[in-house]
This record gives C-alpha cells, structure tokens and sequence, in this order.
C-alpha cells in the first residue's frame, strides 16, 4: 500500500489555484442529485496544469446504488473515480439535501473536547463512541459501496479507489474491506 498526497476540489475550495500538481482529485457528484458546480473549471485547471485528474463521488444513504452510479458516470464519464464512503452528521430522519456536516466538519465536532479536560490537550479517546451516538443525516454503508462500484463499472466506469476514514469504519463495525479489494 502507498500513501499518495493531492489536493481535494470542490466547490468549498472556489477557483484556488494550486501550484504545480502532479494529481487533482475533482468531486464530480453527489447523491444522485448533485453536480459539483465547480467540477469542470477543475477538470480544465488540472489539463491547464498538466495535472493527472480522477473525480470522486460522495456516496450518500437514501438513494440506490444504481441511480448514484448512472449519476456518477454521466458526470465523471471516462476519468477513473474514488467512493468517498463518509457520514454527514446533522438531524436524524432530515433528507441528505437538507445539509449537515460533511465528514471534516463532524470529525471537528466529534473530537471536540470540552476546555480544561484531559482530552482537550490531544484527541479525545471515546470518538468512536461520540461517533456512534452521533445523528446522521446520511450514513451509508460497505454493501451500498459495493452495489455502487459494481453499478459503476457495469456502466463501463473506472473505480479502483475508496475513502473511507478511519473513524468513520470504526463506527460501521471495523467490517472487512477485502470484499471490496478482491474485484480489482
């Protein structure tokens, strides 16, 4: 396994330039719903640099697989894409359209701790437990991942790469990833 840094686009980042990357991964989509607005000016800034691109898609609870994975294709197309397999925290039962915290946000507010504690110096070491008490506005889980890729690639679409926070595949049950591994 080899540890590969890049720069993550989105519509959060705006129209920041980044200076010489050698790889830009690009959020094309999300849900079934979701273009990210600023997807195309990063796929042209990336060939503008010389930048190998993939896309990503944010997978998301409440949608099936397959609507995702036609979603994801018609955006990304031909660029090989990365799952991106995380929560979005917010108010149980509200639709994922409504918003919430997306995972670095609620990993800041899962691993806040409160001034003048232990914890506070350093992570706190009940985040798992924080995270699984945690209100989800979407979490979805491995078997959706897998229906998603295998959907994606039925399609004709190249998807060779997850990511799945550590934290947050504590809070679905540390499950076995080599399913995933194991279609190549």
């Amino acid at each position: 396994m080899v540890d590969v840094f890049f720069p993550d686009r989105s519509q959060f980042q705006e129209h920041e330039i980044i200076s010489s990357p050698l790889i830009v991964c690009a959020r094309a989509s999300e849900g079934n719903h979701l273009t990210d607005p600023d997807y195309a000016w990063n796929v042209a800034e990336a060939h503008r640099q010389g930048a190998h691109l993939f896309a990503y898609h944010f997978l998301e609870a409440g949608s099936s697989a397959e609507s995702q994975a036609r979603w994801a294709h018609a955006i990304a197309g031909h660029a090989p894409l990365m799952l991106d397999l995380e929560p979005i925290l917010g108010s149980a039962g509200a639709p994922a359209t409504a918003g919430g915290h997306y995972c670095g946000q609620a990993w800041h507010d899962l691993t806040q701790a409160a001034p003048g504690t232990a914890a506070a110096a350093g992570e706190p070491d009940d985040v798992p437990a924080r995270a699984a008490a945690a209100s989800y506005v979407s979490k979805p889980g491995l078997a959706l991942a897998e229906e998603f890729i295998a959907a994606y690639r039925a399609l004709g679409g190249v998807c060779h790469d997850l990511y799945l926070p550590h934290w947050y595949w504590q809070v679905l049950g540390s499950p076995d990833l080599r399913p995933l591994t194991a279609r190549g």
